[in-house]
């Protein structure tokens, strides 16, 4: 994230966004389009299943494992 935001610049390589190497961008043009959303892991007691269901009834085993493999996750 430090170099995405510029506050370092590579010492090897390049970062490009959009065929772009950000090296080229003013840093405050660079920053103006990306955020970061922290999110604290939590793993709770009890199944996987649980866990990523958030133990919400609405939602099926056969929906949370077809959610699973759509990110990758299974």
């Amino acid at each position: 994230m430090n170099l995405l935001f510029r506050f370092y610049d590579p010492q090897k390589g390049v970062i490009k966004i959009d065929d772009t190497n950000i090296s080229s961008l003013y840093r405050q043009k660079a920053r103006k389009n990306i955020g970061i959303v922290l999110q604290d892991p939590f793993i709770f007691t009890g199944t996987v299943l649980s866990n990523i269901t958030l133990n919400d009834p609405s939602i099926t085993r056969e929906k949370a494992i077809a959610s699973l493999k759509a990110v990758g996750a299974d």
